[in-house]
């Protein structure tokens, strides 16, 4: 039986309206559907993000940041998590901010120098704020319900294990709901960079450094090519 495009395109909006839309894996904020196995939409991502909708608040750093692999702590740009809609951060839950998951990062709390500002500082006890076991999560106890146009800014946020992470880019994620999920992502970037050329076939050949470098030889040759 031959289906027409009426009903391919209903069929379309109830496979839709049975699995929510995903966000793109290499921009997890650019909320697209891609389709599934066989079904003919896996071939190209939607030219217009769409966007469920939802109570849920925004987060943001205050730029794109990149951490240098060798260092032995960085610390992070300041973060905003702001509330658009009501009852979407309430009383009682813990706020968990996430490092990047594809990043090998855990917080480093003994290079922390905290700064809480907003207008939601007083909704949650900054005095309790901790690092969960795997050090992968900074836990904000929530002592009052968020309103809309609530904020919480937190600065001075130190992270480390750079070196066992790999060159990439990911963002900070925050579980807002106490779920153990990642609700929203950063709208900023974190990633790592290796300030290094490095040499033939040890896959360092790829980046330049930013400010030279004077390299003594007591014993050799240095060969440039």
């Amino acid at each position: 039986m031959h289906m027409g495009p009426a009903i391919r395109y209903g069929a379309a909006l109830a496979w839709l309206a049975l699995f929510p839309l995903v966000g793109a894996a290499q921009d997890p904020t650019n909320l697209m559907f891609y389709g599934g196995a066989y079904d003919g939409w896996d071939r190209d991502a939607m030219a217009v993000a769409m966007d469920l909708g939802g109570a849920r608040p925004t987060l943001a750093s205050g730029q794109d940041q990149a951490l240098d692999w060798y260092a032995e702590t960085a610390t992070l740009q300041p973060v905003t998590i702001t509330v658009t809609n009501t009852a979407v951060i309430t009383n009682g839950t813990t706020l968990r901010l996430l490092v990047p998951a594809s990043l090998a990062l855990v917080y480093d709390p003994a290079h922390f120098a905290l700064v809480y500002t907003g207008t939601a500082v007083s909704k949650v006890n900054t005095g309790s704020v901790s690092v969960s076991g795997d050090g992968r999560a900074l836990l904000i106890p929530v002592t009052a319900d968020f309103v809309a146009n609530d904020t919480l800014t937190i600065a001075g946020l130190a992270v480390r294990n750079m070196y066992r992470c790999q060159l990439l880019t990911d963002r900070l994620g925050l579980d807002f709901a106490g779920d153990g999920l990642t609700g929203v992502y950063d709208t900023r970037t974190t990633a790592i960079r290796a300030l290094w050329v490095g040499g033939a076939y040890d896959g360092w050949d790829y980046s330049k450094m930013a400010d030279y470098k004077k390299v003594v030889i007591y014993r050799g040759t240095i060969f440039t090519f």
